[in-house]
């Protein structure tokens, strides 16, 4: 197994730095669509089933693929181009090309097999009548309403993930879950989107939070490995922890480690 991290915030990922030093995952700094492009590119000669592709954010990659487009290479003078950045059918083209763009190449990597896991911040979407009540507003991914549509079509799981404000206690005032601690959010409700493709048995199974969401955790309740998950949610949720959490899943403890390396040698 192997896991590609397409960087599009240019953040350092703290959460995660140990991973990516120790080499268990393979980042790109992607702060051009040039340079994601071109890893994912690469990609496509060397992933199958067995790895994962996270983009972290996909809004932020949309930024700059509009950017990319719209404005030219960062060497280029903008005011030479004023009247061509000002022009509405030019800015209309470059909404829609950049979307297309960023999916074709993640498109392209989920048929070579790979498993896809798309990052986002949130915000309000409005929903005609698919998951949600018609017409509402919900919290989804952040993105450009046809890129939700997109990736809400595309991908196979779709949670939200927030850190609990106040902690839920029962009517006696006994603590279930106190402050503080991590809600993924399995189903959909009236202010939040949701999507999980199971088998049927386990459809009505499927509870409405993991609270502190492990990939363990994740996987066991879904009865699998997701194919294409979306994850959402406010800044500093975790949610590139979370996608980055299968590689401490298949990390076997250090006694069996240490049993398998004195076997070898």
């Amino acid at each position: 197994m192997s896991v590609y991290l397409f960087n599009a915030d240019g953040t350092g990922n703290d959460g995660i730095r140990h991973l990516i030093d120790a080499k268990k995952i393979k980042e790109y700094i992607c702060t051009t669509f040039d340079s994601f492009d071109r890893q994912a590119h690469a990609l496509l000669d060397v992933v199958g089933p067995e790895d994962y592709v996270i983009l972290d954010t996909i809004g932020a990659l949309l930024e700059t693929t509009r950017g990319d487009i719209k404005l030219g290479k960062p060497t280029e003078f903008y005011w030479d181009r004023l009247d061509s950045l000002m022009a509405g059918e030019v800015f209309g083209a470059t909404y829609d090309a950049s979307r297309i763009l960023i999916m074709r190449r993640l498109v392209n990597l989920r048929n070579r097999g790979a498993r896809i896991i798309t990052v986002a911040h949130e915000r309000d979407q409005r929903d005609e009548g698919g998951l949600g009540s018609k017409t509402s507003k919900q919290r989804a991914p952040a993105v450009s309403p046809r890129l939700y549509s997109d990736l809400l079509g595309r991908s196979s799981d779709m949670f939200r993930l927030t850190i609990l404000t106040e902690a839920l206690t029962r009517k006696d005032g006994t603590v279930i879950v106190p402050a503080g601690k991590r809600q993924l959010q399995l189903r959909t409700s009236e202010d939040a989107v949701a999507k999980y493709q199971v088998r049927r048995d386990l459809s009505d199974k499927i509870p409405p939070f993991i609270y502190e969401p492990t990939w363990e955790k994740l996987t066991k309740v879904l009865g699998k490995t997701p194919s294409w998950l979306t994850i959402y949610g406010p800044p500093g949720s975790g949610k590139t922890t979370l996608a980055a959490d299968m590689v401490e899943s298949h990390t076997p403890p250090a006694n069996i480690t240490a049993q398998t390396e004195q076997k070898a040698a």
